[in-house]
């Protein structure tokens, strides 16, 4: 008659201890390499970007289109191009801040 209840008191321990692994967090870099990068100011880079080429292939800024923005080792490169299709690529450090302006 001992067995039923030690059989219980194992089920419960087994089912107990393998509940412990799902309720441990995940490890930070783990969560942070889950996550997309996002630029930290899009709107500002894409204008700054827009600004800079507009100025470097003398046009007007509505000359310009900036197509997309893409996370590049520690940094973030805004590619674009001109009304006459003269591509070009913005980029800017981990901050959001400008670095260069490459004519491609």
């Amino acid at each position: 008659m001992m067995i039923a209840p030690l059989r219980c008191g194992l089920t419960i321990l087994l089912a107990l201890s393998s509940l412990t692994g799902c309720s441990a967090p995940a490890p930070q870099a783990q969560q942070a390499a889950a996550t997309p990068s996002v630029p930290p100011r899009p709107f500002q880079m894409t204008q700054l970007c827009i600004d800079k080429a507009s100025y470097r292939y003398n046009t007007d800024r509505r000359g310009v289109s900036v197509v997309d923005i893409e996370s590049f080792q520690r940094s973030y490169e805004l590619r674009g191009y001109t009304v006459r299709d003269e591509g070009f690529t913005c980029t800017f450090d981990e901050k959001g801040a400008f670095l260069h302006l490459s004519m491609r």
